[in-house]
């Protein structure tokens, strides 16, 4: 296991590790051009035909090397407001499978290490993985978008998914001394992804369109789970059920269950007379 890997897994959580490993696999299943997905929790987000968009640096930004940050926003079709011919939206979200790509149907990648007494493991399996393609390319001037509407007015450059690399399953396995975690995830799961960057004009037309780098693609990503679109409606609250009509009632301790007291009996005048008389005869 390399010694920075060994370091940095300090948490047995399966589900957090794949961004210590993402890269090494991806290059050794899928080459290196493909950028591996941020979190397997927002896996599912980064399909084909959806935009990246990156923050602006600074000069003193770039001076320093800091990464900007990076987020998805949603699908092409929801930020463009014109086509120069029809059908080109759709031939963009319109994804196939390249059939002429050939992946490890069963990939397997397993790291393990001791020191001072403490094992770490790391296993990660993929199955049957395949190269997905939007149907599409858009080139200079086949759509206008309008990016303000939705909340991105300052936004210049657009990346657009333009191959995704999607699993029918993948398992990760994390060991640390005698703890063990496993997380596992079927069906269509992304694990990696291609992107082509556009420019954007001052009427919203997309041109100089190119593909990323993957060795220049340094960022931060934001998690989409963790925010919304500013212009995205809001849910609607949820439905109270009908309260029933409240009766005032007296205080328990108010409320007499036992019989009421009998009244103090009155002591007989003749008796206290007769006392007296006695009382008197003695003196």
């Amino acid at each position: 296991m390399d010694s920075t890997l060994y370091k940095n897994l300090t948490e047995c959580n399966a589900k957090t590790t794949w961004p210590l490993v993402r890269d090494i696999v991806c290059i050794q299943l899928l080459g290196d051009k493909p950028i591996p997905v941020p979190e397997l929790d927002d896996a599912s987000a980064y399909e084909a035909g959806n935009i990246v968009v990156k923050e602006s640096r600074t000069m003193m930004d770039k001076l320093k090397r800091s990464k900007p940050s990076a987020k998805l926003v949603g699908r092409m079709k929801h930020f463009v407001v014109k086509e120069t011919r029809n059908g080109i939206l759709g031939s963009v979200h319109n994804a196939s499978k390249d059939s002429d790509v050939k992946l490890n149907s069963e990939y397997e990648f397993e790291e393990m290490d001791m020191k001072h007494g403490v094992k770490k493991m790391v296993v990660v399996q993929i199955m049957s993985c395949e190269k997905w393609t939007i149907g599409y390319v858009p080139r200079e001037g086949d759509l206008m978008l309008d990016m303000a509407t939705r909340g991105y007015s300052n936004v210049k450059k657009i990346y657009l998914l333009k191959d995704v690399f999607i699993a029918s399953e993948i398992i990760v396995r994390v060991t640390i001394g005698d703890r063990n975690d496993t997380f596992q995830a079927k069906g269509k799961i992304p694990i990696a992804f291609c992107l082509m960057k556009y420019q954007i004009d001052l009427n919203g037309m997309l041109h100089d369109e190119m593909e990323v780098d993957t060795q220049k693609w340094k960022v931060n990503w934001m998690k989409p789970s963790l925010f919304r679109n500013p212009k995205d409606p809001l849910p609607e609250p949820p439905k109270e059920k009908p309260s029933k009509p409240i009766v005032s009632e007296p205080p328990k301790s108010r409320i007499r269950n036992d019989p009421l007291p009998e009244p103090p009996k009155q002591k007989d005048t003749n008796d206290c007379t007769a006392s007296e008389g006695k009382i008197l005869s003695a003196l």
